[in-house]
């Protein structure tokens, strides 16, 4: 079961106002957890439509998640589809939370880590 130490929900919540910040600069409204799941979908499937289903923004927010998730080892891509779609494996299981609350702060940890690794936000922010 994980619990998050008070150090690392502070880092957490240090990130996260960053990123929130850095999407609102860039698309004018700060954004909560699964707006910015689909953003980072989308950054990832760069020739998904402007205007996406309903279906396409669940797909997008899935790709999101892996992808934010891939970085802790936990999804890897498995291949794309033949309409360019990425397909995620699940590599290493998650962890069991205590609550949602630890749930949501351990994706936002990974969020966190894509915004760094396209350089959009930085420690220093």
């Amino acid at each position: 079961m994980i619990t998050h130490s008070k150090d690392f929900e502070a880092d957490v919540r240090r990130g996260w106002f960053a990123v929130r910040r850095f999407v609102k600069d860039h698309h004018g409204k700060r954004p909560d957890l699964t707006a910015v799941l689909l953003l980072i979908g989308l950054n990832e499937v760069s020739h998904a439509s402007k205007n996406p289903s309903k279906e396409e923004i669940v797909d997008l927010i899935h790709v999101g998640t892996c992808t934010s998730l891939g970085i802790g080892g936990h999804y890897v891509l498995k291949q794309n589809d033949n309409q360019d779609w990425p397909h995620f494996e699940l590599d290493k299981p998650l962890p069991s939370f205590e609550s949602m609350r630890a749930q949501e702060t351990y994706l936002k940890y990974y969020v966190i880590q894509y915004f760094k690794s396209k350089h959009y936000i930085s420690d220093n922010d």
